[in-house]
């Protein structure tokens, strides 16, 4: 049961309770034990009162009569100038205390002709003690602490699951799962707690996968390095040519080691929010124009061709931070060249529409699969025809995190031989 529904039944118990007692006790109280006594007792009064209304009284023939009356009602006859002629009070209602009673006064015409009243007053029971008076707030207090007692229990047992669980996750156990029951805050709060846990739980597996990758990525450049160079220590560049080919390949892993490893201080400083951008207002025809001259040039030399369409007007200005930006196309660049063949054709595009503006970057090739195109922003990740090839996935990632930085949108669409990257720039972050 919710917390919610749990305090619901505590206020309507404590609205309804104290008449729920009172009826029941008052079918005990008007009788030995029997509601159908209780009623007998009913008629019998309600007899004797039409009994008065309709017929003339005689009180010396009639107050044996009056005295048969239910023990639970009090009679009293006056004549027209208020004397007492007839009082009758049960033993039972001397020494009592009713919690209340009705009073009717009906008048009543003597045989000898004369006026008078009568006045009868009918207890609801024989409430006849001081402890009576406490029975419906006593039991209405019994009833609230038990209901309390109920819901400090069901909250203190969530907190404790969740102090529990705390004190788990910070000892480094998260190979546990915290029940979940009920639909109210506290349970909301454990769910989300759970979903927490379990998502550090994959954030740690995924931080080991890295630290193995990053091991296997970088010991195999590492390897080649130290090999090549205790050759060149023990001789076996005997020859400039050789010595210029040990040198050369020294040189590549060097760099590949660089670029590995500027690929892991950009991915550590965006995980830990220590590098922030700086937006400034740029014209962004200009900016696409010049970076497809220096892309032209690169993916000249790799042996593709390039076609270039910037469809943007010249006064169109976009916040951005131009070296972060700039960064992020030259590696979907990269990327582009990289899986397509050569003397293909990649194309750069930056198209401004209503209400965005475009910018692309597509390469013809195999294409990424199905299945790896939901995921292949995500850090870590590689194309599956390409798990041991070069690089650690954390490219796409970074360009990912580069755009999203800036709030805007990339999206990753391959078929027919065509990998498309789109960046999609909204107009509300666009002056004209």
């Amino acid at each position: 049961m919710s917390l919610r529904a749990k305090f619901l039944i505590l206020v309507i118990g404590a609205i309804f309770a104290p008449p729920i007692v009172f009826l029941i006790s008052y079918q005990v109280e008007t009788g030995p034990g029997s509601l159908g006594e209780a009623r007998t007792r009913l008629v019998l009064y309600r007899t004797m009162r039409s009994q008065l209304h309709e017929s003339p009284l005689d009180l010396e023939s009639e107050g044996g009569l009056l005295n048969t009356m239910p023990d639970t009602v009090e009679v009293r006859i006056l004549d027209s100038d208020g004397n007492l002629l007839f009082s009758r009070m049960p033993d039972e209602l001397l020494n009592g205390e009713g919690h209340f009673r009705f009073t009717e006064i009906i008048p009543v015409k003597f045989v000898s002709g004369e006026n008078g009243t009568a006045i009868i007053t009918r207890h609801p029971g024989p409430l006849n003690s001081k402890e009576d008076r406490w029975f419906v707030p006593l039991t209405v207090l019994i009833f609230v602490s038990v209901m309390i007692v109920t819901i400090v229990q069901s909250v203190n047992r969530s907190i404790s699951n969740l102090e529990k669980a705390t004190r788990r996750i910070v000892g480094g156990d998260l190979d546990f799962k915290l029940p979940m029951k009920g639909h109210d805050k506290l349970a909301s709060l454990t769910r989300s707690f759970e979903s927490m846990r379990a998502h550090l739980k994959e954030e740690y597996a995924r931080r080991s996968r890295f630290i193995m990758g990053i091991s296997h990525d970088l010991k195999t450049p590492l390897a080649s390095v130290r090999g090549y160079t205790e050759a060149i220590g023990e001789g076996y560049a005997d020859t400039p040519e050789k010595l210029s080919k040990y040198l050369g390949i020294i040189g590549d892993k060097t760099q590949l080691l660089e670029s590995r490893i500027n690929m892991l201080i950009d991915y550590v400083r965006r995980e830990t929010n220590e590098w922030k951008l700086s937006l400034q207002p740029v014209r962004l025809a200009p900016l696409l124009r010049e970076l497809s001259n220096v892309i032209e040039s690169e993916i000249t030399i790799s042996g593709r061709e390039i076609v270039s369409r910037i469809d943007v007007s010249e006064e169109t200005e976009v916040q951005l931070d131009e070296g972060m930006f700039t960064r992020a196309l030259e590696n979907l660049v990269q990327n582009a060249i990289r899986y397509s063949p050569e003397e293909s054709t990649i194309r750069f595009s930056g198209v401004q529409t209503a209400n965005t503006v475009f910018i692309a970057i597509s390469n013809e090739g195999e294409g990424i699969e199905p299945d790896d195109l939901p995921h292949i922003f995500n850090p870590f990740v590689r194309g599956g025809k390409d798990r041991k090839g070069p690089g650690l996935g954390l490219g796409l990632s970074t360009v990912e995190a580069v755009i999203s930085s800036h709030g805007w949108e990339i999206t990753a669409n391959s078929k027919s031989g065509e990998t498309t990257f789109t960046i999609a720039i909204p107009m509300d972050d666009v002056s004209v």
